[in-house]
């Protein structure tokens, strides 16, 4: 009876052990980075806004059918121009970022500030005009006398002062419109403009007529704005 008593209460501490075991091995699971969890699955991590709106097709037109909130990783089953198919619906492909922080990930950067300064500096312009302003910040990009990167172009300072507005004045950080993103992904895909050797452009109404600026050649006048090599 007593030796019975002690296998009965031995398999039970057993089983006790067993259980918790499983459940280390749940938690663990539970806690795993998601980026880490599958290497042969396409992931993109939300980036750009707080939730963003997963619809039932690749556009606007479609119904939202979930959300997604920033920092979440999202499996990618395909890719239809601008929009890719996940997990979770239909997502923009702006607002993403590779998870593996491959050559991808570099340009999503370079469209996330070059739309939103195309949106400061030329919200109220027209489309050309908004493709302009991206090639000037694309051709300081190419030249030895800016920075060797879009954001780092667009946060210049020189003397302590920056060298495009919207950055002083915090406009930068405006979500841009669709013709704005659009604009900047044409630039970047080499649509020109104006010519690769205009690295200036201002409004003449707000710059005084004293301004260096003003000593620049003018190429082209589009909207509001001149453009000057």
């Amino acid at each position: 009876m007593f030796i019975a008593y002690e296998r009965k209460e031995a398999l039970k501490f057993i089983g006790l052990i067993i259980g918790f075991l499983f459940l280390a091995t749940f938690l663990i699971c539970l806690e795993a980075d998601p980026a880490e969890a599958n290497d042969d699955v396409s992931q993109v991590e939300i980036i750009n806004c707080c939730w963003l709106a997963c619809r039932g097709g690749p556009g606007m037109e479609f119904d939202v059918v979930n959300y997604v909130k920033k920092g979440q990783f999202v499996e990618v089953m395909d890719e239809q121009g601008d929009w890719l198919k996940t997990s979770k619906g239909f997502i923009y492909d702006y607002y993403t970022e590779p998870s593996n922080g491959d050559e991808k990930a570099i340009k999503n950067q370079e469209l996330y500030w070059l739309a939103r300064l195309v949106e400061a500096e030329a919200g109220s312009q027209p489309f050309e005009g908004k493709v302009a302003v991206a090639n000037v910040v694309l051709n300081r990009l190419k030249s030895n006398w800016f920075p060797d990167s879009v954001k780092g172009v667009i946060f210049q300072y020189v003397n302590g002062v920056p060298q495009f507005s919207p950055v002083a004045n915090g406009s930068i950080y405006r979500e841009p419109t669709k013709d704005s993103i659009k604009a900047a992904k044409e630039a970047l895909k080499g649509r020109l403009v104006i010519s690769n050797k205009v690295l200036y452009f201002y409004n003449p109404v707000l710059v005084g007529s004293n301004n260096w600026i003003r000593t620049r050649d003018i190429e082209k006048r589009i909207g509001g704005h001149v453009f000057a090599a």
